[in-house]
């Protein structure tokens, strides 16, 4: 898995650099800055500095809404029926992995990509 790590932030430095690393080389490289005294920044202070610069980038953007993508369709179930003419009841099921739980979405649409009614429950 590759994660995006901050060279520079909007917060401290005026700009966001970035560069694009494995998981197991961020860790160490991490560990091995602030074994080396590099790294001055209290922890709970760069935390708070890198959870509001997490996906600011063009490149987080597109790579979480590419995961978000991937994940709704790979949990995603489609199903619909013809209620009546011109009339169908789409409902969705969705799984969400992080919190386990199960999203259901119902709605009718007209034939013709009208939206008659929308509920979800």
């Amino acid at each position: 898995m590759l994660v995006e790590h901050h060279t520079k932030y909007k917060e401290t430095h005026g700009v966001d650099e970035t560069v694009w690393m494995s998981q197991s080389e961020h860790l160490k490289l991490h560990r091995r800055l602030r074994r080396e005294g590099k790294c001055k920044t209290p922890v709970d202070e760069l935390n708070k500095i890198s959870q509001n610069a997490r996906c600011r980038t063009k490149k987080g953007k597109a790579d979480r809404n590419k995961r978000q993508r991937e994940s709704y369709i790979r949990n995603r179930f489609h199903f619909w029926k013809n209620v009546a003419p011109k009339i169908s009841l789409f409902e969705d099921l969705v799984y969400y992995p992080k919190t386990g739980t199960i999203g259901v979405f119902s709605y009718f649409e007209g034939n013709n990509g009208n939206k008659l009614l929308r509920v979800n429950i």
